[in-house]
């Protein structure tokens, strides 16, 4: 799997559904999720890796869980303050008081399966992130505007820096 950057068109598009279940995408969520070990993230959604499908891994009560063609059920209308990354914007954390700290979700897993599961707290955090992305929803378009100029100039100088290095 390889790891898309913003500003990729892919990440901001909205993914399609997922139709087909089993074999094929069981072996694409265990790839997720492996990366996601291996770069010790909290969540990973396929545009993020160039696949436009509804699904992503999010680590939930410390476990991965597979999300496929999820939704947001219900929510509660209080907000928490998060500080949030993205694998996406290397070196890029961002303040935000948009996401729900207690929603209850719908999904599938890789094989089908429907489930609903209640989250609090940070899981709430990591799923809506995740969710983001499904609707081509990046972590800047949920800052200030102050904010996400002030990041996207950093994002930019550090793939300078690093495309200096590397050249």
């Amino acid at each position: 799997m390889k790891l898309v950057y913003y500003p990729d068109k892919i990440l901001t598009e909205k993914t399609k559904p997922v139709r087909n279940y089993g074999k094929s995408l069981s072996k694409i969520t265990e790839e997720m999720k492996e990366f996601v070990n291996y770069m010790g993230a909290d969540g990973l959604a396929a545009p993020q890796v160039g696949l436009n499908k509804r699904m992503f891994v999010a680590r939930i009560q410390g476990a991965l869980v597979t999300f496929v063609n999820p939704k947001v059920i219900k929510a509660n209308q209080d907000v928490g303050v998060s500080r949030e990354g993205c694998l996406s914007a290397p070196g890029v954390m961002a303040r935000l008081d948009c996401r729900s700290v207690d929603i209850e979700v719908e999904a599938k897993d890789a094989e089908g399966k429907s489930f609903t599961k209640k989250l609090y707290g940070t899981d709430a955090i990591v799923f809506q992130h995740e969710y983001d992305h499904l609707d081509g929803i990046t972590v800047f378009e949920r800052m200030s505007k102050l904010q996400r100029r002030l990041k996207i100039k950093r994002l930019a100088k550090a793939k300078r820096r690093h495309h200096d290095r590397n050249g």
